[in-house]
């Protein structure tokens, strides 16, 4: 009998900041197109907020329930502020002079996040793996056949185009999981690519170059829906190339409808 390959999905950062506006998108165009073909887990890191407010928003923490994830990892995000704190002491962990201390702080643990995404894809045994924050709302469905060709790529990644600042785009890629865990553990060793006079996510990029990773762009759509309900990424003339931008323009613009 034909046995599927194994496949993870890794979902990270703050969970119950937006999971409950973009859990259905990712069930309708990750998880049930991927069940297809793969013997398909979900792996959950949640940046723990605890009482905090976000996005001027009071969170629900039985939002992570939303998610159906046989694994299930946390972090109290006071405690590892307080990490950072005394890893700030002894390494200088700044971008450009517009990233403010609380910009730093967010893009840090945002940083964390994924390092524990990469940690758990290290110790453990996928034929593929797809990861992304869990804010993202996903506008059409993941490219199977992109999927498929990077199974056996020990040294390429599949992302997407919503902000490519100074580098590449961050909070979305899949493909084998060596590279991908290589790529979001970047954090373990974040003090070699700080300071720097850019963006966060020129430091995605030269991870990739440092180690020899292919970023290719597949035909996924995303925006970061916040708490508040307030969209980041706008559809932009970037899309042009890999999308029909008048119709993802309309599902943007009726997310909450």
């Amino acid at each position: 009998m034909f046995s599927k390959k194994k496949a993870v999905i890794c979902i990270y950062g703050v969970i119950p900041r937006s999971i409950k506006y973009t859990i259905n998108s990712v069930k309708k165009n990750v998880i049930n197109v991927l069940q297809e073909h793969f013997d398909v887990s979900i792996y959950v890191f949640n940046m723990n907020v605890e009482n905090n407010v976000v996005d001027n928003t009071i969170l629900d923490q039985n939002d992570i329930k939303l998610i159906p994830y046989n694994f299930y990892e946390e972090k109290i995000q006071q405690d590892f502020d307080i990490e950072l704190s005394e890893k700030q002491k002894q390494f200088n962990l700044t971008f450009r002079s517009d990233y403010t201390p609380i910009i730093t702080q967010n893009a840090l643990r945002q940083m964390y996040s994924e390092y524990r995404v990469g940690q758990f894809l290290q110790k453990n045994n996928f034929d593929f793996a797809v990861a992304f924050s869990s804010d993202f709302y996903f506008a059409n469905k993941i490219n199977i056949e992109d999927c498929l060709h990077s199974i056996n790529n020990t040294n390429m990644l599949y992302g997407s185009i919503i902000n490519e600042g100074q580098g590449f785009s961050n909070g979305f890629f899949f493909g084998n999981p060596k590279p991908l865990s290589i790529i979001m553990k970047r954090f373990e060793i974040i003090e070699t690519y700080l300071p720097i006079n850019a963006d966060y996510e020129l430091v995605l990029k030269l991870c990739f170059e440092r180690n020899n990773i292919l970023r290719k762009i597949t035909n996924i759509i995303v925006f970061k829906i916040r708490a508040n309900k307030n969209v980041f990424g706008w559809p932009n003339q970037n899309y042009n190339n890999i999308c029909n931008i008048h119709e993802i323009n309309k599902i943007y613009n009726n997310i909450f409808l």
